[in-house]
């Protein structure tokens, strides 16, 4: 379809590591993936944020990175883990300060 000029939200639910797997460009320790069929980041949404709702309050945990097709994979697209780059955005932050 054609990209929307209003932010878009979805709900997805990420998916077990064996469903990931099968991009080659998966790395387990730095990504997951999220989402299902009909359900997925698409072109022009790289770098949007994956969060949750933790007691009232919106916690970012992932980055979204790539994948293929638009709501076509079983396993969805492929996100950043923050938490494995914490201790590297938390610096960059302090170089801001």
């Amino acid at each position: 379809g054609r990209p929307s000029y209003n932010l878009l939200a979805v709900t997805v639910n990420v998916q077990k590591d064996e469903i990931c797997r099968n991009n080659a460009r998966y790395r387990r320790t730095m990504m997951f993936c999220a989402g299902t069929k009909g359900k997925d980041a698409c072109t022009g949404d790289s770098g949007g944020a994956a969060v949750q709702k933790i007691s009232g309050v919106f916690v970012q945990f992932g980055i979204t990175s790539f994948g293929k097709g638009c709501g076509t994979r079983p396993g969805g697209g492929i996100y950043t883990r923050v938490t494995r780059y914490i201790h590297w955005i938390s610096a960059k932050l302090k170089m801001l300060k």
